[in-house]
């Protein structure tokens, strides 16, 4: 009885942590079930809740079975095995689902093994392994002399992929890094090194009234002014902006950060309505050429990630080895790929539309009273991205933007010594304090002068 307990029992335990996780998701668009769910959902909810229920009944009527005629038969170890794979994997979901309500409702995209938590993501781990132990002494014994070979193959490349599975794990908790695509390396080293505001900007918390003798810069952008991949967000274009305003000019300035990755021209201008209330003297926009996005897709966007369901999807959101390899073989595809982005900026009627809407940015600066400068930022070396990089520059200048180029400040230097790391091509340190020792003087120019009190 106490051995078909703990064969049992642990699988009841693990299911029953699952089951009790789920209740933590919200729903994000409708939820007319309690004011939480919406009905797709609560259906899920209550099919798992039955079959937990129905679960632990045969369960019970086993045991009863059991106890009944005494059976002291031994059972194989697989058993036992399966009842810890059970209780880890439950444990690491209701650590997830703590985590983040979010994280409750994943296994509805078949999202089984990938926790971002660190703990939860080992437990995961563990639970595949022991699993993967209990097929292998259930069906091993069981295969006749004709197949053994082919299952000492099996059990080999399982054996392969779980150990691979572990490392990749252990790697993205330890050394987490930026990966130029949303893996869950990159998340654990949000987790690790981002801290938001309340306005959801990776920046400290500000007073709306600047302190006495302070003048402000508002950096505007997507992920370049983030700092993605930037560790410490001192080293930051903003950041290192406002050392050199406060060690080169007569007065004490304060950057403000409203940067967000993966946005575009349009969220810009949303961006700075919300942080007009700081009464910026300088606003910056730190130009990406992706910022068109919103015209005319520049960005990948990779069907293993936008895809509702597919097999590369499940395995994506799976397996951290997985993740590992498929950034690397995107990279290589990437760089063989034709960049759409000389079409898209060679189109005048594009363009036209594109310089109306950062005119817009422009304006809504002016008139609130701050200089504007608009900072196209590259240090891609390359003949292409040096032509596409002088055109849209010279363009945006004839069309009145006010320009801060940046097209001959990283001439000599390698994109392997600019960027954040290899599979991460944002700026690093040393590209953003090229960037703002190129650009000082045209920042500044044209900044009203201010007693000092």
């Amino acid at each position: 009885m106490s051995k078909y307990l703990r064969e049992w029992g642990l699988v009841i335990l693990g299911l029953t942590m699952f089951v009790w996780s789920l209740p933590l998701y919200v729903s994000w668009a409708s939820r007319p079930v309690f004011a939480r769910w919406s009905y797709s959902y609560f259906s899920i909810l209550v099919v798992a809740v039955a079959v937990w229920l129905g679960f632990i009944i045969f369960t019970w009527r086993k045991f009863n079975r059991a106890a009944a005629i005494q059976d002291h038969v031994r059972r194989p170890n697989y058993k036992t095995l399966l009842g810890v794979s059970a209780l880890c994997w439950g444990t690491a979901y209701m650590l997830s689902a703590l985590h983040s309500s979010a994280d409750a409702g994943r296994v509805v995209d078949l999202n089984i093994f990938g926790s971002t938590v660190p703990s939860a993501a080992l437990l995961d781990w563990f639970a595949i392994a022991t699993f993967a132990l209990a097929l292998g002494l259930a069906i091993g014994p069981r295969l006749s002399p004709r197949w053994q070979g082919a299952g000492l193959l099996i059990a080999t490349l399982t054996f392969l992929i779980v150990v691979g599975e572990g490392f990749a794990r252990a790697n993205a908790i330890l050394y987490s890094e930026t990966q130029g695509f949303p893996t869950y390396s990159s998340v654990l080293w949000e987790r690790k090194y981002v801290q938001l505001n309340s306005w959801g900007f990776r920046d400290k918390e500000r007073k709306t009234k600047a302190g006495d003798g302070i003048r402000r810069v508002l950096m505007v952008g997507d992920s370049f002014t983030f700092g993605t991949g930037v560790r410490d967000p001192k080293d930051r274009f903003g950041e290192q902006l406002e050392e050199r305003l406060n060690n080169n000019t007569a007065w004490r300035w304060e950057v403000i950060n409203a940067g967000r990755g993966d946005t575009h021209t349009l969220r810009h201008i949303e961006f700075l309505h919300r942080m007009l209330d700081f009464q910026p003297e300088l606003v910056v926009l730190v130009y990406v050429f992706n910022d068109i996005d919103y015209l005319a897709s520049v960005t990948p966007r990779d069907a293993v990630a936008s895809a509702n369901t597919s097999v590369g999807r499940t395995l994506f959101l799976n397996s951290y080895l997985f993740q590992e390899l498929y950034v690397r073989l995107r990279k290589i595809w990437l760089a063989g790929a034709n960049d759409t982005r000389h079409s898209l900026y060679n189109d005048n009627k594009l363009l036209q539309t594109h310089f109306n809407d950062l005119r817009r940015f422009v304006s809504l600066a002016n008139e609130n009273g701050a200089v504007v400068r608009i900072v196209p930022y590259s240090f891609q070396i390359e003949r292409s991205e040096r032509a596409l990089y002088s055109r849209f520059t010279k363009r945006a200048a004839d069309f009145g933007l006010p320009i801060c180029g940046l097209e001959n400040a990283f001439h000599g230097h390698s994109a392997e010594v600019l960027r954040v790391n290899s599979l991460d091509g944002h700026p690093n340190a040393y590209a953003n304090e090229i960037a703002v020792q190129a650009a000082f003087g045209c920042l500044i120019e044209g900044l009203r002068p201010r007693p000092q009190p």
